[in-house]
């Protein structure tokens, strides 16, 4: 499968020390041989012996039976996309084709042919597609889709045996190639998968750093070091004596590349002192080569790292004969070396080509990469296949290189953003300042550089673009302004943004023009991330009516965006009113027409959301992913992502829901768009506090908060509400309590809260306060809650509903019994499966405090069905110990545990017993177990507490047992555990 471990620079001696590198190598083969995801890191300096080290691993993982597929990026080909993964897994593509396309589909396929050559147009077109439904494929930005396409192909090729995946020289890798490395060791394949990866440490930036940080999580980092003077000694064999040994050594620093070199200078007649420089080394070395070779060699190093004799014919204008002969001495010479399969050829080390490639002329070097562009187009390769000699030959002025640069960013820029931009420049360097369409590429090229997580980039160059445009060009300018604006937002500079466009909007003469409409509508969103919906309205009102020859996209805009000003400014007739003329509106709509109303349809689809019509929502984001990944538009799609996963939490889909969080996370870790991975963020954090998993809802809430800041925008506020209810549901009310007041308080910077924050906070609210004997205050937030609740939308009737019983519950729990019932009416109305369930959670606990056990029981066999339909793992728990506690016998349903603060077991166990007062030693007796267990699981029990003393412990558990089933009650689910 695939490639071998590639050929060393000193493969054809014995290898030399290295025998701790080995012994950890074998020992992660012997890991990998079972299964699971491993990482190998190699880190060397220039000529350590990395390259020969992955060589033995390579070996080492066949003996065993490991397939093996191994490539590596190239100093000179370092634009081209996936260099290092296509070297490693093309051959396997090719080879397993068949097989991949019956396995995969053709959707993947298809996304997989943007970056294998294996995989022709015809392959990925082939019928008989037998995908699941569309809500199990990605549906982020398009790396993201590949990146997931890429990881689900070294599944296939790890099975049954398992895969050794070898990258070298990642300090060369291209920017797409180390994306795509980051998914990997963020979100590893789940079959047995061993990845070894090598680079020169001082030659690594930030975006090979981030992903060898996550590296290390699932593996051991190793450090190739230099010889000992022993090694060295037995490297250069009995024929080099001891004096001549120690000063070749010193001369190297112990590194086997340029003792190897020092070796070849030497026996070939070099100078007589010693070179310190391994270039000065190398050239020595290469300083008998007749002109001749030279210039084969000189080619080859300009063609490829690995090199076809053919091509290389053409870069050095000989004939195939005579370089087939130049290729047979320089391989006599060590010089190159047979690649895999002894077709083609490549440097003995990268170190060689490195020092071969500068020695040749700069004339010679343009006139070979020329002579092979031009060869390459007579064979219709494809456009990115000739940019890399277009970009290294071409000349100013020269139209026909511009046009296959354009041509081939163009064709990468969804896969490959990084690669578009750069080869945008470079077409725009052979441009005439003045040609026409110049300022367009500009703002293609500052697309690229944003979508690629360059968003500073981007926003300078799109100012660029402002600066050039004439005062009076107002379409253009409007295009440009509004870029910045979007790129300013998604930086967090919402201030800058608003004062961009009202500046711009001011320089206009004609307000009512496209232009002038287009800057509004885009002031209008980013006025209603303050949800300022007095301003939204007042600007809405200044839009006139769409004249002839407008483009369509301006009315539905107008239709779009009005809904959400009407509904927080507490228009909810209207705003409904609205919502479904805009919905009608979209079914009629094509999809070219919806390309520049984005924005407002994202809108569209949270109005929706936040008035609890979740379907609908669904429906809309949807429509706008599937239009924005179809146009390239894809700022939007993380937080349209974001607004799907919570109208999936909505309609109890948290599976679903996860799934598009995840997406929306990773979309907007490559936008690098810190406010959109703030709307991911704390969808994660509901998602994880609903189904249960305490512990990652503290964590990722809390960074929701803290990645927020000090702005009191729409998005921070939900941010609040997302942790105060992880807080809350992690026994720790005050604080949960102070961040859900946080999010719902007026300010100045929010002149309206959407009634949705405010509802949403306001039953939990209730709930806190009821269960901290705070009865006025808990029948405040249900005056609220039902003050903000309106008839026409059942979901918001069901929410101040259940605000209302958790009020009634200790005064009255018959009463709060039924109108919990009540609320489970109207949630199931709305088809909000997750919320009815926990309406009948809360039914049954107080119909059960009533002493009401027929209903009670009905409450809670139904939530118990309800909340593990959904996912809602402790909350279906709760409903089965409120049953036990009635004498039902039913077993647990499937899922996490429902300990408190997400301890486990035993955590739980260590803590109740804490809690009665018991030492460490006296714990250990008790448990069976040793001090240092007790003292490891108690260091968790403070962490997952929040706590630093025995004594918060029992202060939290003794909250929880207050609590009951009305607010958890987990600790009953394990009996007495002491």
């Amino acid at each position: 499968m695939g490639k071998p471990g590639r050929e060393s620079a000193y493969s054809r001696r014995p290898l030399v020390g290295r025998q701790d590198v080995l012994r950890t190598m074998r020992e992660v083969l012997d890991g990998a041989a079972g299964g699971g995801f491993h990482v190998l890191t190699l880190a060397g300096t220039p000529g350590m012996g990395k390259t020969r080290l992955l060589s033995e691993l390579a070996a080492a993982a066949e003996e065993r039976g490991l397939p093996v597929s191994a490539g590596r990026a190239s100093e000179y080909e370092q634009e081209m996309p996936f260099g290092a993964f296509v070297d490693a897994l093309d051959d396997a593509v090719e080879e397993n084709l068949p097989a991949l396309v019956s396995g995969l589909g053709p959707t993947a396929v298809r996304q997989l042919a943007m970056v294998f050559p294996a995989i022709s147009d015809e392959s990925a077109a082939e019928p008989g597609d037998t995908l699941a439904a569309e809500d199990d494929r990605p549906a982020g930005l398009v790396r993201y889709r590949l990146y997931s396409a890429v990881r689900d192909l070294i599944e296939r090729l790890a099975v049954p045996d398992g895969l050794v995946l070898v990258l070298d020289d990642l300090h060369w890798a291209d920017d797409s190639s180390l994306e795509l490395l980051s998914h990997l060791v963020r979100r590893p394949p789940r079959t047995g998968v061993l990845l070894a990866v090598a680079f020169r440490p001082d030659q690594v930036g930030a975006a090979l750093a981030a992903p060898l940080r996550t590296a290390a999580e699932h593996g051991p980092s190793l450090t190739v070091a230099p010889l000992t003077l022993d090694e060295a000694a037995e490297f250069l064999g009995p024929g080099v004596g001891r004096t001549r040994c120690e000063a070749l050594y010193e001369a190297s620093g112990g590194n086997p590349f340029y003792l190897d070199a020092l070796v070849r200078t030497a026996s070939a007649g070099g100078p007589d002192e010693l070179p310190h420089d391994v270039q000065t080394t190398i050239q020595a070395e290469l300083s008998g080569l007749s002109d001749s070779l030279s210039l084969v060699a000189q080619a080859a190093a300009i063609v490829a790292d690995e090199f076809d004799p053919g091509l290389v014919a053409v870069a050095a204008g000989t004939s195939e004969e005579e370089t087939l002969t130049a290729l047979d001495r320089l391989a006599a010479r060590d010089v190159v070396r047979p690649a895999a399969g002894g077709v083609r050829f490549r440097f003995r080390h990268p170190l060689i080509r490195h020092v071969v490639y500068g020695s040749a002329p700069p004339g010679r070097r343009l006139a070979a990469h020329a002579r092979v562009a031009a060869h390459l187009a007579g064979l219709g390769v494809p456009a990115a296949q000739l940019a890399h000699h277009v970009d290294r030959s071409a000349s100013p002025g020269d139209d026909a290189a511009a046009g296959v640069l354009i041509e081939a960013a163009r064709d990468v820029a969804p896969q490959a953003p990084h690669t578009a931009a750069r080869w945008f420049a470079s077409a725009l360097r052979l441009m005439p300042h003045d040609a026409a369409g110049r300022l367009t590429l500009m703002l293609e090229m500052a697309e690229a550089q944003a979508v690629s997580g360059c968003l500073e980039e981007g926003r300078e160059t799109a100012t660029e673009v402002l600066r050039l445009l004439p005062a009076d060009d107002h379409a253009r300018r409007s295009v440009a302004v509004r870029f910045c604006a979007i790129t300013q937002r998604l930086l967090g500079g919402l201030d800058q943004s608003h004062a961009l466009l009202v500046s711009e909007l001011r320089a206009i003469p004609d307000r009512e023009s496209e232009a002038a409409v287009r800057l509004r509508m885009r002031l209008v969103n980013d006025t209603l991330l303050r949800l300022d919906g007095r301003a939204a309205l007042d600007a809405i009102a200044l839009i006139p009516e769409p004249r002839s020859g407008w483009d369509p996209s301006l009315t539905f805009s107008r239709l779009a965006i009005r809904p959400i000003a009407d509904y927080v400014s507490g228009h909810v007739d209207e705003a409904l009113a609205g919502v479904r003329a805009a919905e009608e509106a979209l079914a009629a709509t094509p999809d070219e027409h919806l390309v520049d109303c984005l924005d407002s349809l994202a809108w569209l689809g949270w109005t929706e959301c936040l008035m609890c019509l979740h379907a609908g929502a669904v429906r809309c984001f949807d429509r706008l992913m599937a239009v924005a990944q179809a146009t390239g538009r894809q700022f939007i799609i993380p937080v349209a992502l974001a607004g799907k996963a919570r109208s999936y939490i909505g309609l109890g889909r948290l599976a679903d829901a996860a799934r598009a969080v995840r997406e929306s996370t990773e979309s907007a870790r490559l936008l690098g768009s810190p406010q959109q991975l703030v709307f991911a963020h704390t969808e994660q954090c509901l998602v994880d506090h609903w189904t249960g998993d305490v512990k990652a809802a503290l964590t990722i809430g809390r960074e929701a908060v803290r990645a927020s800041g000090e702005i009191r925008e729409w998005w921070g506020r939900q941010a609040e509400y997302a942790y105060g209810l992880a807080l809350a549901g992690a026994g720790r009310p005050d604080e949960g309590r102070e961040l859900l007041l946080a999010a719902c308080r007026f300010s100045p910077s929010l002149s309206v809260l959407d009634p949705s924050t405010v509802l949403r906070c306001a039953e939990p609210l209730a709930a806190l306060n009821a269960a901290g004997g705070l009865r006025g205050e808990a029948a405040r937030w249900a005056d609220r809650a039902e003050a903000h609740a309106h008839p026409v939308l059942p979901g918001t009737v069901g929410l101040a509903a259940l605000a209302r019983a958790h009020a009634l519950e200790s005064a009255d729990p018959r009463a709060a019994a039924a109108k919990a019932r009540e609320a489970a009416g109207a949630f199931t109305e709305a088809e909000m499966r997750l919320d009815a369930g926990r309406a009948l959670l809360a039914a049954g606990a107080a119909g059960a405090r009533a002493k009401d056990l027929g209903p009670a029981r009905e409450s809670l066999e139904a939530a118990a069905e309800a909340l593990a339909e959904c996912g809602a793992h402790l909350l279906a728990r709760r409903a089965v110990t409120g049953l036990r506690r009635l004498g039902v016998p039913v077993p647990a349903p499937p899922g996490r545990s429902a300990a408190p603060y997400g301890l486990s077991r035993r955590e739980l166990e260590v803590a109740a017993l804490v809690a009665e007062g018991r030492t460490n030693l006296q714990i250990a007796e008790s448990l069976i177990v040793s001090v240092r267990a007790v003292e490891g699981h108690l260091s968790h029990v403070f962490a997952k507490l929040g706590v630093t003393s025995r004594a918060g412990v029992s202060g939290a558990l003794r909250r929880v047992s207050e609590q009951g089933v009305s607010s958890g009650g987990a600790v009953a689910e394990f009996g007495k555990v002491s």
